[in-house]
């Protein structure tokens, strides 16, 4: 059976999982630390606490569904932030998109 403490620490981690997802999304990476040490507590308490059949364990789902966008947004800031790292090597300019999508040249480096 699902205890309210196990319904709320589930709630807090998926907050926890929408907070992290608008840093990444906003591009304070400095603050995902502290995040993360938060959420591997939560992720230790529900291990403890869930039972098989619990109603609680199919909130899982979810809680692995955000976790797994936030794991594409972050192999995409990695993978922007080496092509950046080619383009300022090469010297070849460097071409950035708002958030909108409208694409701008800042021109060449060197």
């Amino acid at each position: 059976m699902t205890t309210r403490n196990t319904t709320e620490t589930i709630q807090e981690l998926l907050s926890l999982l929408d907070d992290e997802r608008d840093l990444l999304v906003a591009g304070n990476y400095a603050a995902l630390s502290d995040l993360a040490g938060r959420q591997q507590v939560l992720v230790d308490s529900l291990a403890s606490d869930l039972r098989p059949g619990d109603i609680a364990s199919c909130l899982l789902d979810r809680i692995r569904k955000r976790g797994e966008e936030n794991r594409r947004i972050i192999e995409a800031t990695l993978a922007g932030l080496r092509e950046g790292r080619v383009i300022i090597a090469e010297g070849t300019g460097l071409r950035v998109y708002d958030r909108l999508g409208k694409s701008r040249f800042l021109g060449k480096f060197k």
